[in-house]
């Protein structure tokens, strides 16, 4: 009976030994590095006239479609201690990211706060949702 366990000990080690090669593999090629949150730009207007506090921030990269990584960003609405976040996407053609948010306009009404960029694309987070 020890004998039939200890080869069937041996078998399972081996093919541990067989699919580590494998599992790393996989953990490496589907794994994306996490890279620190970092604030690029802060609406600090919208603030000031007593709204939320508005930010946008860039949280590394993503994959879009197979092969081109596309820079990831949050729009994030702070009050008090309490945010939210929201990915966005920047609808910007060949132009400096900072110079781009400054054109892009941050409005709170009522019903919510509307981030509205120059293309006209827009995202809007409902009153209900907001913190």
């Amino acid at each position: 009976m020890k004998s039939i366990l200890k080869k069937i000990a041996s078998i399972l080690v081996l093919i541990f030994l067989a699919l580590l090669p494998l599992l790393a593999f996989s953990y490496f090629l589907l794994h994306e590095p996490g890279e620190k949150v970092r604030e690029i730009y802060s609406y600090e207007d919208q603030k000031k006239r007593g709204g939320h506090h508005v930010t946008i921030s860039s949280d590394g990269t993503h994959q879009h479609g197979y092969s081109q990584e596309e820079d990831r960003y949050v729009l994030n609405v702070f009050f008090y201690r309490r945010s939210i976040s929201v990915d966005i996407s920047l609808i910007n053609r060949d132009e400096n990211i900072i110079s781009y948010l400054k054109k892009c306009k941050v409005t709170e009404t009522s019903e919510g706060i509307t981030f509205l960029q120059p293309s006209g694309y827009s995202t809007f987070i409902p009153k209900s949702e907001l913190p």
